[in-house]
C-alpha cells in the first residue's frame, strides 16, 4: 500500500520524494550527542515517518550524535525502500556536546562522506552536502534558514511560511517524538 506523500513530492538529487522531509537532530541525546534516552522510540519515529507518514525525504548528518542517527538510520529503514533519500551532511567537527565545529579540509570531508558510507551501509550516498561554511576554507557564501519566530507559533505557520515560498522548497522539520511527528505530517498533508 502507498501513502500519498505530505504536502505532495519534489524532485531532489533526481528523485521524487515527499516535500515534507525528517530532519533527524533529535534523535540523539542531550546537546545532540550520544544515543537518543530512548532508543527504541527513535527507531519508531524513524520507521513510522517512512511506513505510517509517507515522508520519503530523511535528512541527517555524521555531526548528530556524532555518527548516531546515521547507526539509527540503517537499524531503522536498512534495506532502504527505493522511494526513499538519505540525505546527509559532512564538515561539522563535534568536540564535545553542545559544541560544533566547521571543518572543511578537503581530507575531512573526504573521511566523513567514506564513514557515512559505512554507517548508513550503502555503496553511494544519494545525497551529501556541506554541513556549514569552515571560515578557513574559502567558499561560496551560504546562510541556514531558521524558522525563528514562526516557530513559535505552533506546525502549521510555518510549514505554510516554508511552502509558500514556492513549489521548489522542501520543508525538513525535525522531532523525537511519534505524536509531534504526526502533526507535522497532518499539518504538511493538508496542503497537498
Amino acid at each position: 500500500m502507498s501513502i500519498a506523500p505530505p504536502a505532495g513530492t519534489i524532485t531532489i538529487a533526481g528523485k521524487s520524494v515527499s516535500r515534507l522531509g525528517f530532519g533527524t537532530m533529535r534523535l540523539t541525546g542531550p546537546g545532540s550527542w550520544g544515543y537518543p534516552a530512548d532508543y527504541d522510540t527513535a527507531l519508531t519515529v524513524l520507521r513510522e515517518a517512512v511506513d505510517t507518514h509517507g515522508i520519503s525525504h530523511i535528512d541527517t548528518a555524521d555531526a548528530y550524535g556524532p555518527h548516531t542517527v546515521e547507526h539509527l538510520i540503517r537499524e531503522a529503514l536498512h534495506p532502504y525502500p527505493e522511494h526513499v533519500l538519505i540525505a546527509t551532511k559532512v564538515g561539522m567537527a563535534r568536540p564535545a556536546p553542545g559544541l560544533w565545529a566547521p571543518h572543511g579540509h578537503p581530507v575531512y570531508l573526504r573521511s566523513c562522506v567514506e564513514a557515512s558510507l559505512r554507517r548508513l551501509g550503502v555503496d553511494r550516498l544519494e545525497l551529501c552536502y556541506l554541513h556549514r561554511i569552515d571560515p578557513q576554507v574559502p567558499y561560496v557564501a551560504y546562510r541556514p534558514f531558521n524558522a525563528g519566530l514562526l516557530a513559535r507559533r505552533g506546525v502549521q505557520a510555518p510549514l505554510d511560511w516554508l511552502f509558500s515560498r514556492g513549489e521548489h522548497v522542501a520543508a525538513i522539520p525535525g522531532t523525537s517524538r511519534p505524536e509531534h511527528l504526526a502533526q507535522i505530517a497532518a499539518a504538511a498533508a493538508g496542503r497537498a
